[in-house]
């Protein structure tokens, strides 16, 4: 039997960009931020999820608001200073002309509103570097002061993509330009947190997997692939090997080159300790409420570390197996193969060794 449907690959998009708050609050910034034709620095990781469908959820909010404003996406490249880049690249060649050394390039465009560039948001990405990030924020605050000073409210607005460390200063810091006029910031940092959620989400809406496995396959991914959705999108959809063989099955992705087995093997055990031990201790304590006063004849007893239990609560799994197996009551089959593979998995754990795939289906899927 397959638990997966090879086809679902695509969705995990609309999972993250349409069902995780922290995704849905980006989008709803980005969309406040251009609505009021303000500009903004927009901090992201390095490569930000699905990045096709992000980008056409925020041409998809635009479309209610933006009928008069152009958008433009630009890629800089820092063979020109910002103010240069934007004449250069978004002003036909007479206004290019025209400029003349004697003022700044922000002055010289901000104190214009006869121009199309006025009518733009314009999304620059492609900024790496802290020093390359200040000469935008200079630029962009410089032009809005400029358009500001001269009561023109018709201007371009920016949203400045960043991808690098967190700024060791103050950007406005030196600009004699209203607080007003430099642009604000939006943080998107991925948290293992939304992840965690996105792979629960992203697994409840696949029916064809065995809803026994759901939140054991969506830990193991989260466990695996941190803060980065892709690579948790392609552990769920790696096939069965995820449940037979996640440490093979994470390596042969090769999502991250420097992950090592080590590691893997690691976030594997650590999701299994979370998922599958509130299971054991609820088989403990399930079978020994049952069977309290069948046990409470063989009470006290001395365990495998010499410490005397008295009461049959304190039992753990190791002593209530072979209390089970020796003693003169008798369990339901069923319970013997529960309270045998419970035992099973806890001594694997608890010797940092993986559970088996049949071990864990069996636990998966105990009514006790």
């Amino acid at each position: 039997m397959s638990y997966y449907n090879y086809n679902n690959y695509n969705l995990a998009d609309a999972v993250w960009w349409d069902q995780i708050g922290n995704s849905l609050k980006l989008l709803s910034q980005i969309a406040d931020v251009q609505r009021d034709r303000r500009s903004a620095v927009l901090r992201v990781p390095r490569e930000i999820p699905w990045r096709d469908y992000f980008e056409s959820q925020i041409d998809k909010r635009r479309e209610s608001f933006s009928v008069d404003r152009m958008f433009q996406r630009a890629a800089y490249s820092p063979e020109f200073e910002p103010g240069y880049y934007i004449l250069n690249k978004f002003c036909p060649p007479k206004i290019q002309a025209d400029y003349w050394p004697g003022i700044s390039v922000p002055e010289y465009l901000g104190g214009r509103d006869d121009l199309e560039l006025c009518d733009y948001d314009i999304w620059i990405s492609g900024v790496h570097t802290e020093f390359l990030l200040l000469k935008w924020i200079e630029f962009v605050t410089l032009y809005t002061a400029a358009a500001r000073q001269k009561g023109l409210y018709r201007h371009a607005a920016f949203i400045l993509e960043y991808d690098g460390p967190e700024l060791s200063c103050n950007p406005a810091a030196g600009l004699s330009a209203p607080p007003e006029c430099v642009p604000e910031r939006i943080d998107y940092p991925i948290e293992d947190y939304d992840c965690r959620v996105f792979c629960l989400e992203f697994v409840s809406g696949q029916s064809d997997i065995d809803p026994i496995w759901r939140g054991y396959l969506a830990e193991v991914a989260a466990s695996i692939g941190g803060n980065n959705p892709e690579f948790c999108a392609a552990l769920l959809n790696s096939g069965d090997n995820l449940l037979h063989d996640p440490v093979n099955a994470a390596k042969n992705l090769n999502f991250d080159p420097d992950l090592q087995e080590t590691g893997i093997f690691s976030s594997v055990w650590r999701a299994m300790i979370i998922q599958l031990f509130p299971l054991l201790e609820r088989c403990r304590f399930a079978l020994i409420s049952k069977y309290q006063n069948e046990i409470n004849q063989y009470l006290p007893s001395v365990n495998a570390n010499g410490e005397r239990i008295e009461e049959p609560f304190d039992l753990e799994l190791s002593s209530l197996y072979f209390l089970i197996t020796h003693a003169a009551f008798s369990v339901l089959p069923s319970e013997l193969d529960a309270i045998r593979v419970c035992r099973k998995i806890r001594n694997a754990l608890a010797h940092n060794r993986l559970a088996e795939f049949d071990d864990i289906k069996l636990l998966l899927s105990l009514k006790i």
